[in-house]
């Protein structure tokens, strides 16, 4: 394949390579009669062959397919590639190989957010929390909530937009799980809850995702993970065990804010908010008087809120 040539594959052009990762390979592209910009990823050549893989990827495609929310990447399509796309790629792309196109959104962390206060932090938390609570609500555990998989979005010059992306490993709640799943541990282990770090499947609920959360608040408000440690191992042993460092934050934050990430990170499940949308209201009750007018573009509480019935009902 000439570098200047563009690929063909089902309604999309792929135009160029924006990453390339261990299972597969991420491609900017163009829906053809459409015009707009997407973001396709194709399983590589190395992964194709591979049952787990496969169901590793195709879980992707069933979690992200029932979910519609703003600061969640949107699915677009879905599909195999056929052999002219095959061939048009010099044999990049294998025939047969799963695809499927979302939104392109900025290679951009919320880990890039500039200027970063308590207005800042809480509104980006919020818009999580919702995001989360719109996923839990439907039966998906994300299972890998990191800084990395929470990309900024335009927002016009205002408080950071977020979109939750990722959900290579998501966890589909009362979705039987094949034999080599049970009991396997997969994440990024300075976030991943006690359960998870376990294996302990059976456990996994939307307390799991909150427990990254608070890892993630950890960070956000100190520059700091909660755990440092030396090998995986010491890692691990500090979230099964050790008590969460007190939080020493770089700016003004509520007097509740250390409670606050206590209870998303506390060691048994049973112990941290149980839902997103629980969370979520006790962060909007944290205020700081001294932090200036509350900005009227944070996260709606009654999008919260809509999600808490719905997961009631």
């Amino acid at each position: 394949m000439n570098e200047s040539e563009n690929i063909e594959l089902g309604a999309f052009t792929l135009e160029a390579v924006l990453g390339k990762g261990g299972m597969a390979t991420v491609w900017r592209g163009s829906h053809r009669a459409l015009g707009a910009p997407v973001a396709v990823k194709v399983m590589t050549r190395d992964m194709a062959g591979s049952p787990t893989a496969l169901r590793a990827f195709r879980r992707e495609v069933h979690a992200a397919a029932g979910l519609d929310h703003p600061s969640i990447i949107t699915l677009y399509d879905f599909g195999l590639v056929d052999g002219a796309a095959s061939d048009a790629s010099g044999g990049n792309l294998i025939e047969g190989s799963p695809y499927f196109a979302m939104e392109l959104a900025s290679p951009q962390t919320i880990r890039e957010i500039e200027n970063l206060d308590w207005r800042t932090a809480r509104h980006v938390l919020l818009q999580i929390l919702d995001a989360l609570s719109h996923a839990h609500a439907r039966g998906v555990v994300h299972r890998d909530l990191k800084h990395d998989n929470v990309l900024l979005s335009n927002s016009g010059g205002g408080l950071p937009s977020v979109k939750l992306s990722d959900f290579g490993i998501a966890h589909i709640i009362d979705y039987a799980a094949s034999p080599d799943e049970a009991g396997k541990t997969a994440g990024t282990p300075s976030y991943m809850a006690p359960e998870q770090l376990q294996g302990l499947w059976r456990d996994y609920g939307p307390w799991t995702d909150l427990y990254a959360l608070g890892c993630m608040a950890y960070e956000l408000f100190s520059g700091n993970k909660p755990y440092k440690r030396s090998s995986t191992r010491a890692l691990v042993e500090a979230h099964l065990h050790a008590p969460i460092p007190e939080l020493k934050p770089r700016f003004l934050v509520p007097e509740g804010l250390g409670p606050w990430i206590c209870k998303l990170m506390a060691k048994a499940p049973g112990d941290r908010f149980q839902r997103a949308a629980d969370a979520a209201r006790e962060l909007l009750k944290l205020t700081v008087l001294s932090a200036g007018p509350e900005p009227e573009e944070v996260t709606s509480p009654l999008l919260v809120m809509k999600e808490l019935q719905s997961e009631v009902e």
